[in-house]
């Protein structure tokens, strides 16, 4: 068997080590649904929330031994959870239904999410084989695609999600009132999720040529320079529906800044 390094057809390569690390992410996407259901089944709204406002906060408390794999990992996970935890406060604002809506629309937003994050990191390694060969066509033939099929993929579940989030908000909550909310609350969430085939690439990208700043980065201002006045500001002008706008909001304005730090880089590295 060709070794998937030396593997000349780019799209088969990125399968062969993109998919085992999106399948290893099914693993939390399934711990997810699953967890998600069974609080679901207590048909409290007031529940639901209570897990979702929770969920940041055990976060940071088990950030010591997050620590253990290194600051940079200790420092994302807080990032995360500071964001989620003035996310949840804004909503919050909004009575407890609007926080259970927000938590399933969430969850469910999580698998395009997951998947991309997958298909980034099963990536990485291909891509820090190419340019520690100095093999440049390749490496940027591997990223081009690698964003393609993130954005094809992102698309898909937007389509989804888009058409069918009623639906699927229907399988945990049986309140007509909150299913409508949650599948508008997911319609508004997913429209981020053809941006993150470019975010999640980015991250991965800069990871593999060792450039830790410039991924580091990318993962602040998307968890805290960006995302943090975005739900401020965006709760000020559009009150609930701006908050959870802030999300797809900030995920567009990054994209464009990963695509200018991409050409930058390229370019540096060619002179």
């Amino acid at each position: 068997m060709t070794s998937v390094f030396e593997e000349k057809n780019i799209s088969k390569a990125i399968m062969r080590v993109g998919l085992p690390a999106m399948l290893g992410q099914l693993t939390t996407l399934i711990y997810n649904i699953a967890d998600t259901f069974f609080v679901s089944l207590t048909k409290e709204p007031a529940t639901i929330a209570a897990v979702t406002l929770c969920a940041p906060i055990l976060l940071i408390i088990m950030v010591r031994n997050v620590a253990s794999i290194g600051i940079p990992g200790a420092l994302i996970t807080v990032l995360m959870s500071v964001s989620n935890i003035v996310l949840n406060n804004y909503i919050s604002i909004y009575g407890s239904d609007a926080v259970a809506s927000y938590g399933i629309a969430y969850k469910l937003d999580m698998i395009p999410i997951l998947l991309s994050v997958g298909l980034s990191q099963g990536v990485a390694p291909l891509v820090g084989y190419c340019y520690g060969g100095n093999e440049k066509k390749k490496l940027f033939d591997i990223v081009k695609n690698t964003m393609l099929y993130g954005i094809g993929m992102g698309a898909v579940f937007t389509a989804v999600f888009v058409f069918f989030g009623k639906p699927l908000a229907a399988i945990f909550l049986e309140d007509e009132v909150l299913i409508e909310q949650t599948g508008y609350f997911l319609k508004i969430l997913c429209l981020s999720a053809p941006a993150l085939g470019i975010i999640n690439t980015m991250t991965s990208y800069f990871q593999a040529l060792g450039k830790a700043i410039k991924s580091l980065t990318i993962t602040v201002l998307r968890n805290a320079v960006l995302f943090i006045p975005g739900v401020i500001l965006l709760n000020y002008i559009w009150k609930l529906n701006g908050v959870i706008a802030a999300q797809p909001v900030v995920e567009a304005v990054l994209m464009l800044i990963c695509i200018a730090m991409f050409f930058k880089d390229k370019k540096s590295d060619a002179n």
